[in-house]
């Protein structure tokens, strides 16, 4: 039996009181029993929703409401430390240890860290796939690096990427291979007789998070969102038309958040975790949560949604797009204005609004003028554009090709709480003695399973061939 017909049968034997217009039940049925059915509820709770006497509109709205709600059961790994734990927790005693078991030597005692991976363990859901490494909480900071990121950790730097990043800046190539006190590079230069802070290599910036992107972790399964796609049409007739108003239905789609697993391998010698003078533990912690927290940050803006990536805003159908020119061009004030109009064209200006670009493209901004030969204010100034908070980053593409061009940077602007990031499971490192054992290293592997999903695409907008000419 079909769904339209399920709901048919149901509207008829509904209780229903005199005087009720028994076709818009029948009609309501049928949309309430195909938006159920969209969200893998069951017949009878349908029928459920059916009597409760609600529009195929609230119910919509009930089910997200339920599936946030759910979310809610769903974080179960995130394990939250307190001030006191997190000073406590050393990841690099939970390396050593995890070593001292695999290989027989003494070990440190880890009973802490060991403690909290095991809770974190007990919580993920039975059918996760889990590699026998260190669990590490997802909110885990080190004070004494400063960096707060307020970032889970995500994916990390593919090695793709690293040698692609190594061809500008060889000093990313010997930082991310294994460290070392041997190597000044590679950790040598940590070990002095008077310490002094760690310079920090130069990261690029993460923007979409403080930009406003909603975070969700410890997912157990592919979350979807129901999303109204379309609603009835309302008509003006006649006193008397003479003929039925045609029916119109409210319309139920979907917004699908599954996971993508990345991870990343580096390696560090037991020499530099006993004797640098740098706060090592502080140093690992903050290196593995930067390189995820920037893969992550890198995929949300422009992931491919092939190889294994997510697919990024630069990507998402239905995110609206401004053309500058058939070969790309320079970005202006009005090009700018016309982004945020198909975003209010489509009634998807519903929260905080922001740009983020690159920084030759905020450099170019700066130099151009609102309106030109006019009164010399430029078009970004003091962090904003037109009023809206506005970022850049270099992990905003600025080499894209558009006709004969190849030196096009990307401008995005929307409710950056209508992007979605999610993990699912723990962020696991698995520590390896045995791989670079000739050589004195420690090699640890992460994993992490992440995803990418806008709930409204027309929410934000594109521009895909700015150049700085």
């Amino acid at each position: 039996m079909s769904v339209q017909d399920t709901a048919a049968r149901e509207a008829a034997t509904t209780t229903v009181a005199v005087g009720t217009d028994h076709a818009a039940e029948a009609t309501r049925a049928t949309q309430i029993f195909q938006t159920c059915a969209a969200h893998g509820l069951t017949a009878q709770q349908a029928q459920e929703y059916v009597r409760s006497g609600k529009s195929a509109h609230d119910v919509g709205l009930d089910i997200a409401e339920k599936k946030r709600a759910g979310l809610q059961a769903m974080t179960a790994a995130a394990v939250d430390l307190n001030q006191r734990e997190v000073r406590r927790y050393s990841i690099t005693r939970g390396i050593l240890a995890a070593v001292g078991r695999q290989d027989g030597t003494k070990f440190e005692d880890d009973g802490f860290e060991r403690e909290i991976s095991d809770e974190i363990k007990n919580r993920l859901p039975k059918d996760y796939k889990y590699s026998g490494g260190l669990l590490v909480p997802h909110r885990v900071k080190s004070a004494d690096m400063g960096r707060g990121f307020g970032f889970a950790p995500g994916f990390m730097f593919s090695q793709e990427q690293l040698r692609k990043v190594a061809q500008f800046d060889p000093g990313l190539a010997d930082r991310m291979a294994a460290l070392n006190t041997g190597s000044a590079t590679a950790g040598g230069n940590t070990v002095f007789t008077e310490g002094r802070e760690l310079i920090d290599f130069l990261y690029a910036r993460m923007k979409v998070a403080a930009l406003g992107a909603t975070i969700l972790s410890g997912l157990r399964g592919p979350v979807a969102f129901p999303r109204q796609t379309a609603s009835s049409a309302w008509t003006w007739v006649a006193e008397n038309p003479g003929s039925d108003v045609a029916d119109s239905d409210a319309t139920i789609g979907q917004v699908l958040l599954s996971p993508k697993t990345g991870q990343a391998s580096t390696a560090y010698s037991r020499q530099l975790l006993n004797e640098s003078s740098i706060d090592v533990d502080g140093f690992v912690q903050a290196d593995l949560q930067m390189g995820a927290a920037l893969g992550i940050d890198k995929a949300a803006i422009q992931g491919t949604g092939a190889s294994n990536q997510p697919l990024g805003l630069t990507g998402i159908s239905g995110v609206n797009l401004v053309a500058i020119g058939t070969n790309g061009g320079a970005p202006t004030y009005a090009f700018l204005i016309d982004m945020e109009t198909e975003v209010a064209n489509d009634n998807a200006d519903i929260g905080t609004m922001g740009y983020l670009t690159t920084p030759g493209i905020r450099g170019k901004l700066k130099k151009t003028e609102t309106f030109a030969t006019t009164n010399g204010m430029p078009v970004w100034l003091n962090g904003e554009v037109n009023g809206y908070r506005a970022e850049a980053s270099t992990q905003v593409p600025s080499a894209l090709t558009k006709g004969t061009s190849t030196d096009c940077h990307a401008i995005l602007f929307g409710v950056w709480s209508q992007l979605l990031i999610g993990y699912w499971g723990a962020y696991e490192l698995v520590v390896d003695p045995y791989r670079l054992k000739k050589q004195g290293l420690i090699e640890v592997t992460s994993f992490q399973m992440a995803g990418i999903a806008a709930r409204n695409p027309e929410s934000f907008c594109k521009i895909v061939d700015a150049r700085v000419v």
